[in-house]
């Protein structure tokens, strides 16, 4: 986390949150998710010239390729629940 502390969660990392029921369970805060992103894009070591890329901005395709352009987007639908990787050639 940063210096700042979070404004929702206080520097915690959870929320609490109470059921109508009066029963309560904790989830991870939404800064706490965004730090795990980071941290998984820079593991990732992406270069900087695709961290803009999406399916949608950067894959040119002929409509011979829209099975795998649909292979693709349900690997990132379903992701990280996949049984295996993607490899493209």
């Amino acid at each position: 986390m940063t210096d700042q502390k979070c404004p929702l969660c206080h520097g915690e990392g959870w929320l609490t949150v109470i059921n109508d029921d009066g029963s309560s369970y904790v989830t991870p805060c939404s800064c706490a998710k965004r730090v795990e992103t980071d941290a998984l894009l820079r593991f990732a070591r992406i270069p900087p010239r695709y961290e803009h890329c999406t399916l949608d901005s950067s894959f040119v395709h002929a409509p011979s390729d829209e099975k795998a352009l649909k292979a693709c987007r349900s690997f990132v639908d379903d992701y990280p629940k996949v049984d295996a990787g993607l490899l493209l050639v």
